[in-house]
């Protein structure tokens, strides 16, 4: 630690435990936390919400710069309610053009298996678990007419959960992880819509 040009941590728990290493070894290193996604329990107003605000905003209150992935994390929460006025670095969570997606792009006129059925693609983190049971009813009720195709990791859901979830239903496959961007152009040539 002492060695450290600076410490980067992911959420405040972590921003916590760097804020700590930081104390024991005595030097002032600059602390990056980076915050992606503003959890329903940072936003309620029950005392756990507010103690879970107040530790965060120890943690902003003690960092050099804090990493988000979009403006309006900033303009609704970060600014009004955390009163955070240090710097942002906003990382934005989307998929920047790279020459290799561009140069692999498959064009594609029609439907990939003819209208029949509709094959929907789900690729990335999987954070949204009523995506999945929305996912999930519509597998059942139209078994013949559309066909999910998901790839990538869960890791806003219990991973049991998630498994359960996409597992049991023919027209429900999911591929695990890919290789993030090699592998995207062939993901969305294989899909005719993309869940979002």
């Amino acid at each position: 630690l002492r060695e450290s040009a600076a410490l980067y941590a992911i959420n405040p728990d972590n921003a916590l435990l760097a804020l700590f290493g930081r104390l024991v070894c005595g030097r002032r290193v600059p602390l990056v936390v980076e915050i992606a996604d503003i959890q329903p329990a940072m936003t309620g107003s029950g005392v756990v919400s507010r103690v879970l605000r107040a530790l965060e905003r120890f943690v902003l209150n003690r960092s050099q710069l804090l990493l988000t992935t979009s403006p309006g994390f900033i303009r609704n929460y970060f600014t009004p309610v955390q009163a955070y006025a240090g710097p942002v670095f906003l990382l934005e969570n989307k998929i920047y053009p790279a020459s290799a997606l561009i140069s692999n792009r498959i064009p594609r006129t029609r439907p990939v298996s003819g209208g029949a059925p509709w094959v929907i693609g789900y690729f990335g983190v999987f954070r949204c678990a009523r995506s999945l049971e929305i996912i999930r009813t519509l597998a059942e009720r139209f078994p013949d007419r559309l066909k999910f195709v998901l790839r990538g990791i869960p890791a806003g859901v219990d991973e049991d959960l998630f498994r359960e979830m996409v597992s049991g239903l023919p027209n429900v496959d999911y591929g695990g992880p890919y290789r993030y961007p090699e592998q995207l152009p062939e993901l969305y040539a294989g899909v005719d819509l993309n869940w979002c």
